[in-house]
């Protein structure tokens, strides 16, 4: 189902995202303010490169720099939006949300009304909707971090990276870097401070040329807890397991 590809789009970006940090290692990195306002950046301007040098040369451990400040596993809340385009032109807009224990995704195309994923990742389930086709469903085990299998395929992507550098990208001070993964040839910009992925360009063989992109940025002192629970009103489908993606039936609110 078309509606299915795109709440996969945000899986095969935290994929990249995640590279090599685990579940419980990625550092919960200070930020100052983050308790007593939000820190906010806005992107609306972005343009497709980045500027020069901000930082010292010298080697980057990218490895350990991902498991150190990503954003999954800090004490922070993060909430940021990202827009990823195909070489036709199509747009995908996302909405990532995080607070400690919970990854909220909401993924729209066209004039679609956002369809949203949520993972409690202490209990490793999920639930889904799709306002759009009246639908909504619930995994009873959905292990994030072990159903993208990041771990096998982000260490040959950590051992192809090249022109590791920092820099920086409209303003943010980022680690511009360039890899070869399964899916072809990318270039990535990525954020310390915020522990995203801020753009990434991909040469796949399969879909063309694909251009991800952070267009805004922030550090929420609170998120309202029900971002992070079924709505109501709703009859979820019992989706399984997703590791066999077997339905099941419907689970009631």
């Amino acid at each position: 189902m078309k509606k299915h590809r795109y709440l996969l789009v945000l899986i095969v970006v935290l994929a990249l995202m995640l590279a090599a940090c685990t579940p419980n290692s990625a550092g919960a990195a200070d930020t100052a303010g983050a308790d007593s306002q939000a820190n906010t950046t806005d992107a609306s301007d972005s343009n497709a490169t980045g500027g020069s040098s901000n930082a010292a040369s010298g080697p980057i451990d990218m490895e350990q720099v991902f498991t150190d400040t990503m954003f999954l596993g800090r004490e922070e809340n993060v909430s940021f939006d990202y827009t990823l385009t195909d070489e036709e032109g199509t747009t995908t807009y996302v909405t990532i949300q995080y607070t400690p224990g919970f990854l909220r995704g909401d993924v729209a195309t066209g004039t679609d009304e956002a369809s949203v994923i949520v993972f409690n990742l202490s209990d490793n389930t999920a639930f889904m909707y799709m306002p759009s086709l009246d639908f909504a469903g619930e995994y009873t085990n959905f292990p994030l971090f072990e159903s993208i299998q990041y771990q096998e395929s982000m260490a040959d992507y950590i051992d192809t990276l090249t022109n590791v550098k920092r820099d920086t990208l409209n303003g943010w001070d980022v680690i511009y870097g360039e890899a070869v993964t399964e899916e072809g040839p990318m270039q990535f910009w990525y954020s310390e401070e915020y522990g995203v992925m801020l753009k990434f360009i991909m040469d796949t063989e399969t879909s063309g040329v694909l251009t991800y992109e952070v267009t805004r940025v922030e550090q929420p002192a609170a998120m309202d807890p029900s971002l992070f629970t079924k709505p109501e009103g709703m009859t979820f489908y019992d989706l399984g397991d997703a590791s066999d993606m077997t339905p099941g039936e419907p689970s009631g609110q």
